[in-house]
C-alpha cells in the first residue's frame, strides 16, 4: 500500500502577497460572508495565480481591510508651481479676480470620517461576547433551574419550589412561612405531610440559585438550616438576614437533627409550639 501523498500546497512570493492585500483592501469592511467573494476578485484584480481559499489568510486579509476602511483618508496638499516667466504685456492687463475664500477654506478642511464601519464593528463584538456569555456553563445551568422553577406543577410550586408566598385574604388565613435551606432531595418526601405552615424548600438540588432564597428570606417567619449541606457564604447571608430587622423579623435555626425530627418540629411550630418552648433539638 503506498504511503498517503501529503496536499500540495501552494506558496505566495512577497510581491503576490503585497498585490493580493492590495486588491483586496479596496472592496472595502469585510461584510459577513463576504470572503469568497472577495478571494476570487482579488485574486482576478491582483493578477496572481488563481488558489484555493486560505481561511487563515484571508482572516489576516479580513483585519487589514477593517483597518484600512476605517484609516481616514490622507488629504493631499495643492503642489506648488515655478516661476513662469510672463511676456510683459504692451497694455496693463486686468488684475484676475481673487478666488472666494470659502472655496478655499472648503478645500483645507479634511474629510469627515464616517462612523458606521465603527458602529458596525462594535455590535459584532458585542454580539460575539453576549453569544460566549450565554454559552457559559454557569450561565446556562442557572437558565435551565429558573426554567424549571416555571414550569412545574403548580401545586408543586405551591409546596416545595414556590419563589413566592400564598396571599392570604385576611390576616388569620395567613399561615406561618418557613424555608428549609440544605438537605437532599428525600427530604421533600419526608415533608409532604407538614400542615398549617407555607413551606419552601430551597437547596436540594445542586447548584440551585441563591437568589431564590435571598427571595424568600425577605418575607419568612422562620428558617431552618441544614449546617452540613450549606456553603459559607450562603451560611453568612443567612445571618446578616437574621442580624437585619425586617417585616417579619426572621427567626433562624440551625438544625443538626434528623429529617423525622425537623419534620415533628415544623409541625409543632405549625401549632404555635417552638422549639425553644418544648426543648431545642437543633
Amino acid at each position: 500500500m503506498s504511503p498517503s501523498k501529503k496536499p500540495f500546497r501552494v506558496t505566495w512570493t512577497e510581491r503576490e502577497r503585497n498585490a493580493f492585500i492590495d486588491a483586496a483592501v479596496t472592496f472595502g469592511y469585510p461584510q459577513h460572508g463576504d470572503s469568497s467573494r472577495v478571494w476570487k476578485q482579488a485574486i482576478q484584480k491582483s493578477g496572481v495565480r488563481d488558489r484555493p481559499i486560505d481561511p487563515a489568510f484571508m482572516a489576516k486579509v479580513n483585519k487589514k481591510r477593517m483597518v484600512e476602511a476605517m484609516r481616514p483618508p490622507e488629504v493631499k496638499g495643492i503642489p506648488q508651481q515655478g516661476p513662469v516667466t510672463v511676456p510683459e504685456p504692451s497694455e496693463p492687463a486686468p488684475a484676475p479676480e481673487a478666488a472666494p475664500a470659502a472655496s478655499v477654506a472648503e478645500q483645507e478642511q479634511p474629510p469627515v470620517m464616517s462612523l458606521a464601519p465603527v458602529a458596525e464593528a462594535l455590535g459584532e463584538l458585542l454580539v460575539e461576547s453576549l453569544t460566549r456569555a450565554l454559552y457559559d456553563t454557569r450561565l446556562r445551568t442557572a437558565f435551565r433551574n429558573i426554567v424549571a422553577e416555571v414550569l412545574s406543577p403548580e401545586s408543586e410550586l405551591a409546596r416545595v419550589e414556590g419563589v413566592t408566598w400564598r396571599s392570604a385574604k385576611t390576616p388569620r388565613e395567613r399561615l406561618p412561612r418557613i424555608v428549609v435551606a440544605g438537605g437532599r432531595t428525600s427530604l421533600r418526601e419526608t415533608l409532604k405531610d407538614v400542615k398549617g405552615v407555607d413551606l419552601r424548600l430551597w437547596g436540594q438540588v445542586q447548584g440551585e440559585s441563591p437568589h431564590r432564597l435571598w427571595n424568600l428570606l425577605k418575607e419568612a417567619d422562620e428558617c431552618f438550616v441544614l449546617v452540613k449541606d450549606i456553603s459559607h457564604p450562603v451560611m453568612h447571608s443567612i445571618k446578616a438576614r437574621e442580624k437585619r430587622h425586617g417585616s417579619p423579623a426572621l427567626k433562624v435555626k440551625y438544625w443538626t437533627g434528623s429529617a423525622a425530627e425537623l419534620a415533628a418540629t415544623i409541625q409543632d411550630v405549625a401549632q404555635g409550639i417552638h422549639p425553644e418552648e418544648k426543648g431545642d433539638k437543633s
